[in-house]
Formats: structure tokens, sequence, C-alpha cells
């Protein structure tokens, strides 16, 4: 039996991950997010989508840059959490492959929000 705190936070970081994918920031949508739409379509992704270029003046693109970086940080404490709990879940013999699943789905966020930011970076070297 899967401890009620264990179960709790792994359905808590599961709803963070689908609360960010369901937050829009509108803008240019960039091709892995096109890719994503087309292998997902019915998925929500906006939050993925970043604008760059078209435009936008440094001061936008150095708050998107920090909305970036925050997110990267943030991911990161996420997988980490994340992975803590699979070890603890294998440390007790139990079942490790729904947790597994959402750790490879935060993953794939997390280098959405690097390749995010750094076409960020590279907009605001140009």
């Amino acid at each position: 039996m899967l401890r009620s705190d264990l179960k709790s936070e792994l359905i808590r970081i599961a709803a963070m991950v689908i609360l960010r994918a369901e937050q829009p920031t509108g803008g240019m949508v960039v091709p892995e997010v096109c890719h994503l739409r087309a292998k997902y379509p019915k998925s929500n992704l906006e939050a993925f989508e970043f604008t760059v270029g078209c435009g936008m003046d440094r001061a936008m693109l150095e708050k998107h840059l920090a909305i970036a970086q925050r997110h990267i940080s943030e991911g990161a404490e996420h997988l980490a959490r994340q992975q803590e709990l699979i070890d603890e879940l294998a440390h007790h013999n139990h079942d490790t492959t729904g947790a597994q699943a959402v750790l490879t789905t935060m993953r794939e966020t997390q280098a959405i929000h690097i390749a995010d930011r750094d076409r960020i970076l590279m907009e605001l070297q140009n």
C-alpha cells in the first residue's frame, strides 16, 4: 500500500505540471511546440510558447528570460523531488511505473524550458 503522504505528493507534482500547461502565455509558436501539437493535438501547450523576436523590445525579452529561468529553476527542484519519491517507492518495493512516466514528462518539459531560455538568450545577443 502506498503511503498517503507519498501519494499526495505525486498527485501534487502531477497537478502542477498540468496546471503549468494550462497557463497561456500567448505569442509565437516555436517549432518544438508545433511538433508537440502535431503529436498531442488535444494538449494545451501554450505554457511552452514564448514570444521571441517579432520586434519584441529588449525589456520584454528580459522579462521572458526571467520567466524561463524561473521555470528551469523550479523544474530542477520538481525533478529532484520526483526522483526522491521514486527512490522511496522503490525502496519500499512499490510499483514506480506511474511515477517514472511523470518523471519522463517532467524531463521533457524541462528540456522545453531550457530551449526557450536558449532561444531568448540568442535573441538578446542579436
